[in-house]
């Protein structure tokens, strides 16, 4: 592995962490609103920081971290808001994974696609502040990875 895969990798885990603690802020401001009857527990924002951060980590690699004609910051706004539409799915699947949720589910293809769908169905409820909120971290980031010389085109 080179030295630039090694940083990357690190990046990609940054990214990764960032966008997961988001999303475990957003399920928890979400949980202490007194509209909302829903109780989180600090389990399930582990499982909601775990899915989503791997959801970010990998929109991260594949949209920052490989070859673009983009700015940095744009493809890392990108990679947010990517992350933004299918972190909810992400969560869905983690928790299926550990058991809280989709207990009738048998297979993993079953569980991908219940995940797929009860996370895109999600996005009606948190879409607007999730894709925002990832675009915008994004965006700082993708603005941090740059070098100066990256910032300053002539």
């Amino acid at each position: 592995m080179t030295m630039a895969d090694e940083l990357s990798l690190r990046w990609a885990a940054l990214a990764g962490l960032l966008f997961g603690a988001v999303g475990a802020g957003v399920v928890a401001a979400f949980s202490v609103v007194p509209w909302d009857g829903a109780a989180w527990d600090g389990h399930m924002l582990a499982v909601v920081a775990l899915g989503v951060g791997a959801v970010g980590a990998c929109c991260w690699l594949v949209v920052v971290e490989g070859t673009g004609h983009w700015r940095l910051r744009n493809r890392g706004a990108l990679a947010g808001t990517l992350t933004g539409v299918f972190g909810p799915a992400g969560f869905v699947l983690a928790a299926s994974l550990f058991g809280e949720a989709l207990g009738g589910t048998a297979g993993p293809v079953e569980r991908v696609g219940a995940a797929l769908f009860v996370g895109l169905v999600n996005l009606l409820y948190v879409g607007w502040l999730a894709l925002p909120l990832g675009t915008a971290t994004g965006y700082l980031l993708g603005r941090q990875r740059e070098t100066p010389s990256d910032r300053n085109p002539i």
